[in-house]
């Protein structure tokens, strides 16, 4: 499993925005250059033909971790919560190849200064004039007869007639290879810096501001408003790295939102947050993908907005706490994240009835278990596993044995258990779980050498017999934990379960023989199970009611249990 820390390149993640203005073409020329140099050998055609929006992803590509925005068509915060900290511009770009003096003096001087003037209304201080030398423009400078004094004389001008913003040489042409790379490296790295800085402050008055909310006291309607700071301010963190501080904001937020609705949800009159939380539609409920966390990004915006059902809100909140807690180290606690995100849910989808599928809950708390799992087990230190084995098989257990009584649920409810027969109600139940179940996309698990719980647990609804083999391994396995950790009465508790399971599907010997094995697990090393003649010879199990006698109570009381369990 590809490891979960640092930062990423994916296309849904959220990035530092980056406003550009002035002559765009030049984009383009940006692009293809950067390209041809880290590709020698591809041969590319000009990129000036391409649509707009493809060149301007081609050049956030360029700028690793840095999202390109026409400076008109930045879109406006939209209903009553304000745009996410995120999402505010960090820096504004106005992009030039002027080379000629009257040129600049004429046409380009007057639109910088209109266009910084734009900015300042708005509160803007940080800005760069991003000097472009293109093939072009050298081309025209060789057929005029100009030489690169020209060029240097439009540059100190700029520099003295606009002090105190940035001016970044970016330079697209040379008879040496090395400097136009260079030059490229140059200006990423600047402008990334320059993101950085600007953002790291936003960050700081977004933090003042959150804390100075944290005592005080707010209206039934502001809630949902404050949750989002904390979220928003919680992104922001782990856009830069800071993960303890990420960590502990996306925690608050999520005890703010279950707080808040706990609270709220009985109210005759709830807020109009609570009430779209209550009506939002969902129809997907897709599991914490651990593995591939960066996919939970795209449930950000709905969140943003209000809009999301409070299952992706939790899934959003599970995957990006979780990854924390991997990249810090600290696989153990996640297993009670994952047990407390569960029951929170299931709380508050009976507080506000919400509009869910039957069974869609318990799928989606069925693949989170097993999908944490396995994230934890690819997360283990294996100098310290030897160590804690028992808390690792424990951890183990526990959510496994979760998992089975959620499948259990959906068995019964699907009629895929034993005796249950197939009727349109649940076939056509059966087709909707499976329909709001998203595998990963192959581009993104065709790298990955990692088990989708999507594509699993719908191959497990298809029929009676997969669900049968899934059930039977999935009791095995819990058994199996639960004994090798030492918990023998839950061990007791799963094994007369599974029992009564093997029981159904006619497999009386299997059941017998897995009863007496637990059985003999559960009284390992008393004195009582050496005088309880009913657990001998293995596999017999007792033909009549125990007799009284000086036998222990417990040992009477199970052994009563077997005998009833066979009369059945």
């Amino acid at each position: 499993m590809a490891s979960t820390s640092g930062p990423t390149s994916d296309p849904c993640s959220p990035k530092p925005v980056v406003t550009y203005f002035g002559e765009i073409h030049l984009l383009s020329a940006v692009v293809q250059k950067k390209l041809q140099t880290r590709l020698k050998s591809l041969q590319l055609s000009s990129l000036s033909s391409l649509p707009k929006e493809e060149q301007i992803q081609g050049f956030s590509d360029v700028c690793d971790g840095v999202e390109f925005i026409e400076l008109q068509k930045l879109p406006e915060s939209q209903g009553q919560y304000p745009r996410p900290l995120h999402k505010r511009p960090a820096l504004h770009t106005f992009w030039t190849e002027c080379w000629k003096h009257e040129t600049y003096t004429s046409i380009t001087r007057p639109r910088i200064q209109k266009w910084l003037q734009g900015l300042e209304k708005g509160g803007v201080t940080e800005c760069a004039i991003v000097y472009c030398i293109t093939a072009e423009v050298r081309a025209k400078r060789q057929r005029t007869f100009s030489n690169f004094a020209t060029t240097s004389h439009v540059m100190e001008d700029m520099k003295n007639d606009f002090k105190g913003n940035e001016l970044l040489l970016l330079r697209l042409v040379s008879s040496e290879e090395s400097r136009v790379l260079d030059s490229l490296l140059a200006f990423c790295s600047q402008v990334s810096s320059l993101c950085r800085a600007k953002f790291q402050k936003d960050i700081e008055v977004e933090a003042e501001l959150v804390a100075g909310r944290r005592n005080a006291a707010c209206e039934p309607k502001e809630l949902y408003g404050i949750f989002l700071q904390k979220l928003n301010l919680a992104v922001s963190y782990e856009m830069t790295l800071q993960n303890e501080e990420a960590l502990l904001l996306y925690q608050e937020a999520a005890t703010d939102l279950e707080s808040a609705v706990s609270i709220i949800c009985g109210s005759q009159t709830p807020p109009t947050w609570l009430r779209a939380l209550q009506e939002a539609q969902c129809d997907s409920w897709d599991y914490p993908k651990l593995a591939w966390h960066n996919l939970a990004w795209k449930y950000l915006p709905a969140i943003q907005t209000c809009s999301s059902p409070l299952l992706h809100t939790h899934t959003y909140l599970l995957t990006r706490i979780a990854h924390l807690h991997f990249t810090l180290e600290r696989a153990w606690t996640v297993s009670d994240l994952v047990i407390s995100t569960l029951h929170a849910m299931a709380r508050q989808k009976r507080a506000l009835k919400l509009p869910l599928p039957d069974g869609s809950f318990d799928c989606w708390a069925y693949m989170a278990c097993n999908e944490t799992v396995l994230a934890i087990m690819s997360r283990v230190n294996p100098d310290t596993l030897v160590d804690s084995t028992t808390s690792l098989l424990l951890v183990r257990a526990q959510l496994w044995h979760y998992a089975l009584e959620k499948l259990h649920y959906i068995g019964g409810l699907c009629g895929l258990m034993p005796g249950n027969k197939a009727i349109e109600q649940n076939t056509s139940l059966i087709h909707t779980l499976i329909n709001g179940i998203s595998p990963v996309p192959f581009e993104v698990s065709s790298k990955e050498m990692v088990e989708d719980q999507g594509r699993k647990l719908r191959d497990i609804l298809i029929s009676k017999d997969s669900f049968k083999q899934a059930y039977l391994m999935l009791g095995e396995m819990v058994i199996g934990a639960f004994k090798h950790a030492g918990r023998r009465r839950m061990a007791f508790r799963v094994g007369t379960k599974m029992a009564k399971f093997h029981r159904d599907l006619g497999m009386m010997p299997e059941a017998e023989e897995l009863l007496s094995d637990i059985c003999r697990f559960l009284l390992r090393g008393s004195v009582a199970g050496a005088v309880c003649p009913f657990l001998r010879p293995p596999g017999r199990l007792p033909e009549e009611p125990p007799p009284r006698g000086p036998v222990s109570s417990s040992v009477r009381a199970y052994n009563t249990f077997l005998y009833q369990f066979v009369k059945k």
